[in-house]
């Protein structure tokens, strides 16, 4: 039997242990001392809520971790163009990569990146506890029909399709990619220790 999956959305995620994250946790650390929370970013408030949110501007830091986690963000969004059979010559460009420190009880509403096509995360350092990432099911209509009482929750082989949220545990050194318009939203860290995360936008462009 055939069978078509029709209208998916991709989450790419990669582990990365060639990073420095002590040094870029003192890095950020000493940012946060330094600047003002950043209260928008692209004509749009931003999600943080009780957090703090760096300029846009990383990627053009001279820093050779900064750099490292390009070069990663590079070769995944080159596979995301073979996967989708993108034309030949397309260009890959980092258009905004910023730092974020959420403390105690800091988490971030639910929210999208405009105008860019995917937008990532990379984790940094992240205690137990100190708030998943949750990814929301895009076909809002569907979302009327869930009845998790249908589902083995309890199954490691349950498919993605029979959920209407994807809940990703940050772990120190993950990568993760994702479309612009896939809603997400970031939980409150519960613990007293700093989680530090850098996000990104990426534009595709002939």
């Amino acid at each position: 039997m055939d069978r078509l999956d029709l209208f998916p959305t991709e989450v790419w995620k990669e582990d990365l242990d060639h990073i420095d994250n002590e040094e870029l946790t003192n890095v950020i650390l000493k940012m946060e001392q330094e600047e003002s929370t950043v209260k928008s970013s692209f004509g749009y408030p931003i999600s943080s809520a009780g957090g703090w949110h760096g300029e846009p501007d990383l990627h053009n830091k001279e820093n050779i971790q900064l750099q490292n986690i390009l070069e990663s963000i590079g070769k995944v969004t080159d596979e995301i163009k073979r996967y989708n059979h993108f034309l030949k010559g397309i260009k890959t460009e980092c258009i905004a990569m910023w730092a974020n420190v959420n403390r105690y009880k800091d988490y971030n509403t639910v929210h999208v990146h405009p105008n860019c096509n995917y937008s990532g995360v990379y984790y940094i350092k992240t205690p137990e506890n100190c708030g998943t990432l949750s990814f929301i099911d895009p076909r809002k209509e569907r979302r009327m029909l869930m009845d998790s009482s249908l589902y083995d929750v309890e199954s490691t082989s349950v498919p993605a399709a029979a959920a209407h949220t994807l809940i990703i545990t940050p772990k120190e050194g993950r990568l993760v990619l994702f479309p612009c318009f896939l809603e997400h939203e970031v939980g409150a860290n519960q613990t007293n220790e700093p989680r530090i995360s850098i996000s990104f936008n990426i534009r595709y462009r002939i």
